[in-house]
């Protein structure tokens, strides 16, 4: 049986993965992880080498690949899905591309798909650097697959924002600042806003915001979802906890980065289905 490919994700495959974009990225990816991979390595063990390894150094670098492996995936997702569809409006294909028998809703997720084939091959491609962790011990296969499956869900999101403002708005560099405005919105707008909320609640009622408060707040950053993820794996950042007036482990603990994931699906569907309702009217005519 012949599976079929969406023709949209087929074309945008074609096109990309034969050019010289695709290759550049991966090797600056890869130079740019596994150079801060052994940059740490050689900081951390100039620092102990009389005292021996550490093998808690390990868990170090698990923590900050993971770490900067999302910060990178934040930067590099929106200019890669943001130019989706303002791409075709600005080379005048777009009006040919709704012209054929594709809805709205394949042409949408064909687009997603190409743009995040990108990411997840950079995911992917990570995998022998944080393999290293492997070396030392202290953490399974288990913990690196959920790390990535997070970072996966998280990148599905922040596509489908680039894809949404990409559809809303026709020149690239708008829908590009747009969807740079909103990473920056649930990553440093979320923790200002916690912190002046914070201030707020203690100077008003003399109290820290309290679970639920901080969960509205700070649930939507990724960053927190991957520090409460990266608290259960190796008990580092307990500040998640803090945040949370959280305690302890168990279902309660585990909600921060539960939570995220939630969001982050619910929301990858919102966007995606205003997406193909943007540009269902134009098909339409």
């Amino acid at each position: 049986m012949k599976i079929r490919i969406n023709p949209v994700l087929e074309k945008e495959a074609k096109i990309k993965m034969r050019g010289w974009k695709a290759p550049a990225l991966l090797t600056a990816y890869l130079v740019l992880l596994g150079g801060g991979a052994i940059l740490f390595f050689v900081l951390n063990n100039l620092s102990r080498y009389l005292a021996g390894f550490d093998p808690r150094t390990a868990l170090d670098l698990y923590t900050l690949l993971a770490m900067f492996q999302l910060g990178l995936l934040l930067f590099i997702t929106p200019a890669i899905t943001a130019p989706s569809i303002s791409g075709e409006r600005e080379r005048q294909t777009l009006d040919l591309l709704l012209c054929t028998r594709l809805s709205s809703w394949s042409i949408i997720i064909g687009k997603l798909t190409a743009s995040l084939s990108h990411i997840i091959l950079l995911i992917i491609s990570s995998i022998p650097i944080f393999s290293i962790i492997f070396l030392y011990g202290g953490l399974s296969p288990v913990d690196v697959l959920m790390i990535f499956l997070f970072q996966i869900i998280t990148a599905v999101f922040l596509g489908s924002v680039g894809i949404f403002f990409s559809s809303m708005f026709k020149k690239t560099t708008v829908a590009t600042i747009m969807t740079y405005t909103f990473v920056l919105f649930i990553t440093i707008a979320t923790l200002i806003g916690f912190a002046f909320y914070g201030s707020f609640t203690h100077a008003l009622f003399g109290r820290a915001p309290g679970t639920w408060e901080a969960i509205v707040i700070l649930c939507p950053n990724p960053f927190i979802g991957l520090g409460a993820i990266l608290d259960k794996q190796t008990g580092y950042f307990s500040f998640v906890r803090s945040l949370f007036n959280m305690s302890g482990g168990g279902f309660i603990a585990n909600l921060p980065w539960i939570i995220n994931i939630a969001f982050s699906i619910v929301m990858s569907a919102i966007f995606l289905w205003l997406s193909a309702l943007i540009i269902r009217p134009v098909k339409e005519r």
